[in-house]
């Protein structure tokens, strides 16, 4: 085979030979090799590649997309690079990001510190091994403490990155966590003077999980227990607190239900719930003590995992973490920093009963029974309930997602009277008459027996 002549770009010989292929951006080309000066160089020659060639946002584009992705659109940009030297650059770059170890003695970051900190575990996959991610956060700031991959969910391991925020002058005064007993067990170890808060979001999920609601009648029991409950755990003092309790166990309990109000009392005992006035005292507001940050953080990294296919190993995995939150760290700083002020009154916890509740309980509210509870009076709540975008008759607050199932099972089984519809929706039949009409059917009164009083459908 002949060779095009070629001069060596190092000596200026004329004298080559073939020295195979190697990997361009245009694919693979011969290789030369000088039989001078033995340089080796491409059949066309080019300079070298440079990483500078790519965008400088280049681990931000790669977040939110794939690699071939990113791939094809750095090559519609004009940017002709191979896929590995890509990958390699990306790992580059990622490697070179600053950890949360880094960020911990930040002025910028610490003087936005407000000592409630918030902390929680979940399962992420890498090369099929489960490891652990561990998010510790200062809850108001939403500004991350610790993002770390564990080998393992154990209180060591934990223990031994809470040390290191505690090093670095970090110290809380309330840990909001769920009741893992590794977590307990590390704050406590740690932060040994901290009181620990309950998260109270983690606290409806564990009813919602025990205590389904069946149906949606608002007589329904375990709706109720599950609301007293959530109203004990938020109460004003122990005194109020008490009451509730008392008021629960005078109830015709199910074995299900009265091992769940067992198990909340010993937690109570515990001293994992604080009242709002303890919460005052420690300068928390209430809004602060539902660990949601936490959940929305592993959100994210779980589908980071997802889009990386689960990493594709252990220390690519960290550094990816790492350019997350870095570039979550810098869009926080944009923002006026948190102002943690200690403000109680009853309006706010009626809103957070009806904000927080999940879709088991908040289809259906019961204001009549949440007014004697808190003691404020139903005009206040049902002001709370409409700011919420749920539909209110005198004594019941409904939503959306509830109101469609309610609209198709009437046009399913299409009662005439309300007395019927009653039977059907469980709604007694004053609530049926003051919440049709405004769902669009209407109403004829033929006698003056309102639960004889018949419906007529929209499509009549």
């Amino acid at each position: 085979m002949t060779i095009e002549q070629k001069n060596c770009p190092r000596c200026g010989s004329g004298s080559v030979r073939l020295k195979g292929y190697v990997s361009s951006s245009m694919g693979y080309v011969r290789q030369l090799q000088c039989k001078s000066c033995g340089y080796r160089f491409r059949s066309e020659y080019c300079r070298r590649w440079r990483a500078s060639t790519l965008p400088r946002d280049l681990l931000e584009l790669y977040q939110g997309r794939s690699l071939n992705n990113l791939l094809k659109d750095l090559i519609r940009r004009g940017i002709r690079v191979s896929r590995v030297t890509l990958y390699n650059e990306i790992k580059r770059r990622a490697s070179k990001v600053p950890s949360w170890r880094n960020f911990l003695y930040d002025e910028r970051l610490r003087s936005r510190w407000t000592g409630i900190m918030g902390i929680d575990t979940t399962n992420v996959r890498i090369l099929r091994e489960d490891y652990v991610y561990l998010h510790v956060v200062d809850v108001p700031s939403r500004i991350p403490l610790a993002y770390e991959l564990l080998p393992r969910e154990t209180a060591n391991l934990i223990k031994s990155v809470l040390l290191e925020i505690k090093e670095a002058g970090y110290q809380p005064r309330l840990i909001i966590a769920d009741l893992a007993p590794e977590l307990l067990s590390a704050s406590k170890e740690v932060f040994p003077h901290t009181q620990i808060q309950a998260c109270l979001y983690h606290l409806i999920r564990w009813l919602n999980e025990q205590l389904p609601t069946k149906g949606h009648s608002p007589v329904e029991k375990h709706r109720r227990t599950k609301i007293k409950i959530l109203v004990a755990a938020l109460a004003t003092d122990q005194k109020e607190r008490s009451d509730i309790i008392e008021s629960l166990l005078q109830i015709d309990l199910d074995p299900m239900e009265a091992w769940v109000v067992l198990e909340f009392n010993e937690r109570l005992k515990a001293g994992y719930y604080k009242t709002l006035t303890e919460l005052a005292e420690i300068g928390c507001p209430i809004k602060f003590c539902y660990n949601n940050v936490c959940e929305r953080a592993m959100g994210f990294i779980k589908e980071l995992c997802a889009r990386m296919r689960n990493f594709k190993s252990l220390e690519n995995a960290q550094h990816y973490i790492n350019y997350f939150w870095y570039s979550n760290i810098s869009q926080i700083l944009q923002r006026p920093p948190s102002s943690v002020g200690a403000h109680w009154d009853h309006k706010d916890l009626a809103k957070q009963i009806l904000e927080l509740m999940p879709r088991g309980l908040k289809d259906l509210v019961d204001m009549m029974e949440i007014s004697q509870m808190i003691k404020l009076p139903v005009n206040g709540i049902r002001e709370m309930a409409h700011a919420l975008s749920l539909l209110t008759t005198t004594r019941y607050a409904f939503s959306k997602y509830y109101l469609k199932r309610f609209c198709e099972k009437l046009l399913k089984k299409q009662p005439s009277t309300l007395k019927q519809a009653s039977a059907v929706t469980g709604l007694d039949t004053q609530t049926l008459a003051e919440l049709l009409p405004e769902l669009g059917f209407k109403l004829r009164f033929k006698t003056l027996d309102a639960s004889n009083i018949e419906i007529i459908y929209p499509s009549a």
